[in-house]
């Protein structure tokens, strides 16, 4: 964690990832943290405890991006495997997993007010 008013680090955790971490998503209410890496596998976190609470295994690449839909209890993960999942927040399992033909995905955010999904690949394009 990091305090940007006197520009210092508040706090620091060693994550337990295999690889190198790629990105992370916080809750709104900031009780969980989720992130991604370089294993292929995404991690949630509790973050008064910093401790992991579950893991979302599946891809067969680097995860590259996530997103927390508490609404919908789910977790939302993005891979340069070129796959989108949709996982169950609590359990871990994978409820929905598409294809965006073997490109690699950028980042992805939810519009939850339309039920959307938006993502953006290394090829410059971005869909919804």
């Amino acid at each position: 964690f990091f305090d940007s008013k006197p520009r210092k680090v508040v706090k620091q955790f060693s994550i337990e990832h295999g690889h190198s971490i790629m990105t992370m998503g916080i809750s709104d209410d900031f009780r969980l943290l989720l992130t991604t890496s370089s294993d292929n596998v995404s991690r949630l976190w509790q973050i008064h405890e910093m401790k992991c609470t579950q893991m979302y295994i599946g891809h067969s690449d680097s995860v590259s991006c996530c997103s927390l839909d508490r609404a919908n209890n789910a977790v939302i993960t993005g891979s340069f495997d070129g796959s989108v999942r949709k996982w169950n927040l609590d359990s871990g399992v994978c409820d929905i997993s598409f294809s965006i033909r073997g490109r690699k995905v950028g980042s992805i955010d939810i519009l939850p007010q339309d039920d959307l999904l938006l993502l953006t690949t290394f090829d410059n394009s971005l869909e919804i």
